[in-house]
């Protein structure tokens, strides 16, 4: 490819929630820092009239989230996008080895493609960009917060409030019973009786109750998708909704212990060499002992 043409990266992220959003963004975001190239600001904010509808406590439109700072915004990527040859991130390599080209050129990024398989290596570089470009709001919540011992991510949202699929049928859908019989299985070794639970979720406190309820247990928030995710990542253990690129990324960024409902474990998100307990737990099963051990984790 000819040397002086510019290329640009665009993360073109949809209505999907935060943490699908931020899949596209972060190889987006790696493939324009190997490569030199610019990378043209995400629309984080997306209108969405579901939530709405459906009057979801949380209405996932992301407004301020991120600062983009460093990005290329406004006129200046309009007019990138409007003038530029845009190819989508799979043609590029044909392009790059077969025609030299004249003019801008935009690399499209979109969809899941492999969630976090070939983000794993580049944790720290994401991490360290995610705290540059956030809200710094969402930041300082999240710093003002205890961080928590126990995180639980209890999704629900649009889950609960559409009536065509029963809810054993959804496959992001984790029981609350089992987020119940996990605090209580912790909870019942001798160091361990009063640990507090913090929960992070976008369900209704009535959806919540049978968790909440149980003693030390609290619905927190920092006010901010990107600043929830920071504290959840920086919890000691986190019960994890499966299938949930947000409970995801809190367990990228974090590397504690992960515990997901059977059969929700999408994808491993550490490296062979951690040691870190990450996998499913039956209810009635005892807890892994790399979780309760004291050189693990335990009560202080």
């Amino acid at each position: 490819m000819n040397l002086d043409r510019k290329i640009y990266c665009h993360p073109k992220i949809d209505r999907s929630g935060l943490g699908n959003c931020m899949l596209v963004w972060a190889r987006a975001f790696i493939f324009a820092r190997e490569n030199g190239f610019d990378l043209l600001a995400p629309e984080w904010f997306q209108f969405r009239l579901g939530p709405l509808i459906r009057r979801e406590p949380v209405k996932r439109f992301y407004a301020s989230e991120f600062t983009n700072r460093g990005y290329i915004v406004g006129w200046r990527k309009r007019l990138i996008l409007r003038r530029a040859q845009r190819i989508n991130e799979v043609e590029f390599e044909a392009i790059h080895a077969t025609t030299a080209g004249n003019g801008s050129l935009v690399i499209e990024f979109e969809g899941l493609k492999d969630y976090f398989t070939t983000l794993i290596p580049h944790r720290e570089s994401l991490r360290s960009e995610l705290e540059r470009i956030a809200n710094p709001r969402a930041l300082l919540g999240a710093q003002r917060i205890e961080p928590p011992i126990v995180a639980a991510h209890i999704r629900r949202g649009d889950q609960t409030r559409q009536r065509k699929i029963p809810l054993n049928k959804i496959l992001q859908y984790t029981p609350i019973e089992w987020f119940v019989a996990a605090i209580k299985a912790l909870r019942a070794k001798s160091d361990c009786e009063s640990i507090p639970v913090n929960v992070f979720s976008d369900g209704s406190r009535e959806e919540l109750e049978d968790v909440l309820k149980l003693p030390n247990c609290k619905l927190v928030t920092t006010g901010k998708a990107i600043g929830d995710i920071f504290l959840m990542s920086r919890a000691r253990l986190l019960l994890a909704s499966g299938y949930s690129t947000f409970s995801m990324w809190a367990s990228f960024l974090g590397r504690m212990p992960t515990l997901y409902y059977p059969g929700k474990l999408q994808q491993k998100l550490f490296p062979e060499e951690i040691e870190t307990f990450e996998g499913e737990w039956e209810i009635g099963d005892p807890l892994p002992e790399t979780i309760i051990s004291r050189n693990s984790f335990h009560a202080e």
